[in-house]
């Protein structure tokens, strides 16, 4: 057993011990917008071929390992109301913490009704024949408020190159490296939107929130696809999933907050 293995199990222990202890406890009620920044991603949300839009609200205890105990529906179109249960009860969290101990939560989360995913031309994502050719670039613009605006590009052999525009602790161009199998885990990602079948533009026509360009280049091909609010009008979920993974797996936040880049 390796070190960082022994290590994991520790905290999983000392997590399912915490577990055990929080489990006749009485939950602590978090805010919405907390429910919602402790979720982890992929999570889904409703679609539908009917004209209505907006969100169920829902009622949700969470464990102190993150998982979902209890889900019940409160407000919003009560025809989805079993759907958004079903797609809550399913959705994963990051513990909830309470004076340094992982705790039961309590509030309210949202499962958005989407009209159906569109997509293009259906094209089969190729195989890329040389990785030095690749890459990988995310660029987010600015909005009417304080949005962080810049692009990150990944390569095949794992280069980032980030480029602070606007709202970003590091301004300018900056480097790093990530591992090759971080590489890999983008171009999956990327494989699991089918990125050469999506359109290249899902446009909410929104003129006050940041939008973002997701775009693929290798052997020759390229593909770009932009998103302004794009989930509103069709499309596919595993977009937003592919943006998530690349602020993740390119560590852009410690430019977007954390101390100046080297």
């Amino acid at each position: 057993m390796t070190p960082l293995t022994a290590i994991r199990l520790i905290v999983i222990a000392a997590l399912a011990a915490t577990a055990l202890a929080q489990g006749g406890a009485a939950p602590v009620a978090f805010p919405e917008r907390d429910i919602n920044q402790h979720r982890v991603q992929p999570f889904r949300e409703i679609h539908t071929a009917s004209a209505t839009r907006g969100n169920v609200t829902v009622r949700v205890v969470i464990t102190p390992l993150g998982t979902v105990e209890s889900a019940k529906a409160v407000d919003g179109p009560h025809e989805f109301f079993a759907e958004a249960e079903k797609l809550e009860r399913a959705r994963k969290f990051t513990p909830f913490q309470q004076n340094g101990a992982a705790v039961r939560a309590t509030g309210q989360d949202s499962v958005m009704v989407l009209p159906m995913e569109q997509w293009g031309e259906r094209t089969p994502f190729p195989a890329v024949q040389n990785m030095a050719t690749l890459r990988m670039t995310l660029s987010r613009s600015m909005c009417l408020g304080p949005c962080p605006a810049y692009t990150v590009e990944i390569r095949g052999d794992g280069t980032v190159q980030f480029e602070g525009l606007a709202h970003v602790s590091a301004m300018g161009k900056h480097s790093d490296r990530i591992s090759r199998d971080a590489v890999a885990e983008l171009l999956g990602a990327f494989r699991r939107a089918d990125f050469f079948s999506l359109k290249d533009k899902y446009d909410a026509r929104i003129n006050d929130i940041p939008t973002f360009t997701v775009s693929i280049e290798f052997d020759g091909r390229k593909k770009s696809v932009y998103d302004c609010y794009g989930l509103s009008v069709g499309m596919p979920e595993a977009v937003a999933d592919l943006e998530e993974a690349f602020d993740r797996l390119a560590d852009t936040g410690k430019w977007l907050r954390g101390p100046a880049a080297r």
